[in-house]
């Protein structure tokens, strides 16, 4: 999910809307679909005075498995009744958490509330201090503002903070040594959060680990800078996102550079990642660099449908989401080969050479309505052809275009792909997920120091190290 700048706490935070079509009624097909303006309620569905009150509302275009053909409806197994929202739904009130002591006691309670709002104090907007003592066992929890686009590091600083009002540099310097003397993954993740917790004036402690020789201190030192937005580490994150040290780390490293502000050495150094030849590393290296407005990368929000992003590299790839923000990435310079004949969606989409221009395409298509439109001397650049495929044109933008929906354009582009008509990869959200999934939890993400592993005697006896855990 994402926020919107102008709502105040929770309020404005969006997420995916499932819609499913009435299975009394006799829908045969959501496909095209557009859900108007809707009130969602928590809890069962009831009318009258008993309903619940109103906490989110949704609306938008369906999105439809884009890969099937409209016209085979009853002929595979593509559910056509059921559809999502991409970022269609928007919270409208503000749901705070609580936190409930498992020992009551009004003094432990006024501490914990204490030291949370000394963290994160009350921002801009916000409908009341970030925690707010109920009783001796509750403490309500408002996530600030800020925060609301990373709520799951907001939970994780909020579950580390001290309670010890002063010196949080001492505290800071027990836990670098801990880490030290007991470089564990466990205790590296605990360091993380405590040295975040503690703000900026954890800096000066954990710096000197920047360039620590065990890893594993390292790079907690380096997640925990990166999260306090340390100018001082960046160099260190670019290096960490381009070193084969791990996926995780490296993803980690690119989220983390993300974030911070303004500094021309990030996009310098992150776009030669553009060209990786790993799947993975070139797409979020993408959306690091897209997210940070970089200049490189040519990005076009086409009627308000999708976002697609053009990116100068060495590999041709196609990607689409399939959740979230509509977006279609295009990497390399992808072309539709000709000579071609394709038609799609029983006869609506015909594809094929220019009979004027052999450099150029023709389309026919037929709407919804019946009515059929032919196009000549159509771009072959897939980048072009997208925004052909989707662009409504008016007296504005007279521009030809076929007004197509996302899940719609996907399926022509997808199309063309299935036929080898495009010199592209293509690849979809839920592929690139689980191909990240199963690379995290097969591979290492840390290397031990050579004294730190295990050793075999003479006579073959393991002899594993007290410092490995």
């Amino acid at each position: 999910s994402k926020m919107k700048p102008d709502h105040p706490s929770l309020r404005g935070t969006t997420f995916d809307v499932h819609v499913f079509a009435e299975p009394s009624s006799s829908t045969s097909s959501l496909e095209g679909g557009l859900l108007l303006p809707t009130y969602l309620r928590l809890g069962q569905l009831t009318t009258g005075k008993g309903q619940a009150r109103e906490v989110a509302v949704a609306s938008g275009p369906l999105f439809i498995n884009p890969f099937a053909d409209p016209e085979s409806v009853g002929k595979d197994y593509v559910s056509r009744t059921s559809g999502r929202i991409l970022d269609g739904g928007e919270v409208m009130v503000n749901m705070p958490m609580r936190l409930i002591l498992l020992d009551p006691s009004h003094a432990r309670a006024s501490m914990i509330q204490t030291a949370i709002n000394r963290v994160f104090p009350e921002q801009q907007g916000q409908d009341g201090p970030t925690a707010r003592g109920i009783n001796d066992e509750q403490i309500e929890i408002r996530v600030p503002p800020s925060w609301k686009y990373d709520i799951n590091s907001f939970m994780e600083i909020m579950t580390h903070i001290t309670l010890r009002v002063q010196n949080p540099e001492t505290v800071a310097v027990q836990v670098k040594r801990m880490i030290e003397q007991d470089p564990s993954p466990r205790n590296a993740d605990a360091a993380i959060w405590r040295w975040r917790s503690l703000g900026d004036r954890a800096l000066p402690i954990i710096r000197p680990l920047y360039e620590y020789p065990d890893e594993i201190p390292r790079l907690a030192a380096l997640r925990a800078g990166g999260g306090l937005k340390d100018p001082m580490c960046v160099p260190h994150l670019i290096d960490m996102a381009n070193d084969d040290i791990g996926l995780g780390n490296r993803l980690d490293a690119l989220d983390l550079l993300q974030e911070m502000p303004a500094d021309f050495r990030i996009e310098i150094g992150l776009r030669p990642l553009l060209n990786s030849p790993d799947l993975e590393i070139r797409l979020h290296a993408t959306e690091t660099l897209v997210a940070r407005n970089d200049p490189a990368i040519d990005k076009y929000t086409i009627g308000n449908k999708f976002d697609l992003i053009v990116v100068d590299s060495d590999h041709n790839t196609i990607y689409v989401t399939q959740t979230g923000v509509p977006r279609i990435i295009l990497t390399g310079n992808i072309n539709i080969t000709r000579p071609l004949t394709m038609q799609t969606w029983g006869s609506d989409l015909l594809i094929k050479e220019s009979k004027t221009n052999e450099q150029a395409l023709e389309v026919k298509y037929r709407n919804n309505t019946g009515h059929s439109y032919r196009y000549d001397n159509i771009s072959p650049s897939l980048p072009t052809f997208t925004m052909f495929l989707s662009h409504v044109t008016t007296p504005e933008a007279p521009a030809p275009g076929l007004d197509l929906t996302y899940s719609r354009t996907i399926g022509a582009i997808h199309s063309l792909w299935r036929q080898q008509y495009l010199n592209a990869d293509f690849k979809v959200e839920q592929d690139r997920l689980l191909a990240a999934i199963q690379r995290l939890t097969s591979e290492t993400t840390y290397t031990p120091r050579p004294e730190f592993g295990t050793e075999e005697t003479e006579e073959g006896e393991e002899l594993d190290s007290r410092f490995l855990k």
